[in-house]
């Protein structure tokens, strides 16, 4: 490929890039041809990529493709390990490219803060992500610190400035963002850092809200459960205990051994029946059922046997070296909410239960007809009333945070 091949846009993008920036570019819109082509314009040395562990062999393919021969490329699992981070502690590097940049969020992490120290030394910074269509502004300290250097504000001056903060309803040592003052501050400095583009997809959207009735003895049940934090001898006092209580109940399960949280009894298999429905429905297409737990694509996995339903199951990255994408397929939002091209020929999307994170849902939904070559996409999102707030605070482009479970659902 050769820097005549690309897009209008993405040329003139380049042409933008002889300064360190942020993109926040849209699926399948380029960041990576622009951030390459961008280090052949105007780096001289060598270059550091940083990337998601699934996405090392890609990067690696588009730098043979391009001819681009000086280079390393680590993944952020590498990063944390002494002996890679050695290496690039101790190696001269003239441009760096972060994809996926929310990865190196973890500002606390001691990896982390020897590699922003490592990056400031850097003369061209490349972060590549997502748009976000709605963004907290505690996500976007890490990338002011990056493009601006050591030299920007530290966090806790930075939460002073800009952020309303209230004590956890978890923990009152651990304060959570509520709001922010002086957001028009906030708002130059991302548009003096960032480079946005948003790509016009052709597909016609459809989304369904199929909402899955619940009887009143489990809700009931639920409420009292969260109320009192404890269910039988198994104590819910973490968000992430609250939050496998409430999907393990949205899909009508109760655990059934005090001891072993994997060990569980399914009470109902209405959601299931409609998951049958809806796979019926769209029996042409190709299609992705997303699930939370382990516990959820157990009993999926058995239903589906049970109606004799071919489907393809990854559980791990790994797992696309071995098995095609089929007509159905599972994945969980961890494994699959982002870096993954494998299901670009699928239009069918199925929550069976939702995810609690803003960037999750999105980089999940992102991952059907990756290549726009569909006119139609479909997404089913499973919702009862459990968790009907979980999907309207997300499409608020919102992350359904613990304050919001508590508040509706206690």
């Amino acid at each position: 490929m050769q820097y005549e091949d690309l897009y209008d846009y993405q040329k003139e993008i380049v042409n933008k890039l002889s300064k360190s920036k942020l993109l926040l570019m849209s699926v399948s819109s380029g960041k990576t041809y622009c951030s390459m082509f961008a280090y052949k314009k105007y780096g001289k040395g060598r270059l550091l990529i940083l990337s998601p562990a699934n996405m090392v062999e890609e990067w690696k393919e588009t730098c043979k493709e391009l001819e681009i021969t000086n280079y390393d490329i680590y993944s952020y699992n590498k990063v944390c390990m002494a002996k890679y981070l050695e290496e690039i502690l101790k190696t001269q590097y003239d441009v760096a490219i972060i994809d996926e940049a929310h990865h190196i969020s973890n500002r606390k992490n001691k990896s982390t803060k020897k590699i922003l120290l490592k990056i400031d030394t850097i003369r061209l910074k490349y972060l590549l992500t997502a748009t976000p269509e709605n963004y907290e502004w505690q996500d976007f300290y890490i990338y002011f610190r990056i493009i601006y250097g050591k030299s920007f504000m530290s966090y806790t001056a930075f939460a002073s400035r800009y952020f309303i903060q209230r004590p956890s309803y978890w923990n009152p040592y651990v304060y959570e963002v509520i709001g922010y003052v002086n957001e028009y501050q906030l708002l130059d400095m991302k548009d003096d850092i960032s480079i946005v583009y948003n790509k016009v997809r052709k597909a016609k959207v459809e989304e369904y809200e199929v909402y899955i009735p619940i009887n009143k003895e489990l809700t009931d049940k639920y409420k009292s459960i969260l109320k009192s934090k404890v269910y039988k001898d198994y104590i819910i006092d973490s968000p992430a205990k609250n939050s496998y209580m409430k999907r393990m109940m949205a899909s009508f399960m109760l655990l059934e051994d005090d001891e072993d949280t994997y060990k569980f009894k399914l009470l109902d298999t209405i959601k299931l029946d409609k998951l049958k429905e809806i796979l019926d429905e769209n029996k042409d297409s190709n299609i992705i059922i997303y699930y939370n737990y382990i516990n959820e694509r157990t009993i999926i996995e058995k239903y589906l046997q049970a109606m004799g339903f071919e489907y393809s199951l990854f559980t791990t990255k790994d797992d696309f070296k071995t098995t095609t994408p089929g007509k159905i397929n599972m994945i969980s939002y961890g494994v699959g909410s982002e870096g993954i091209n494998g299901f670009r020929d699928c239009t069918v999307y199925i929550a069976f239960s939702l995810p609690y994170s803003k960037r999750i849902f999105k980089q999940s939904k992102g991952r059907i007809n990756r290549l726009d070559n569909y006119e139609v996409e479909k997404y089913y999102y499973f919702i009862n009333d459990i968790d009907k707030k979980v999907l309207e605070t997300l499409k608020k482009g919102q992350s359904f945070t613990d304050k919001l479970m508590e508040k509706n659902y206690a």
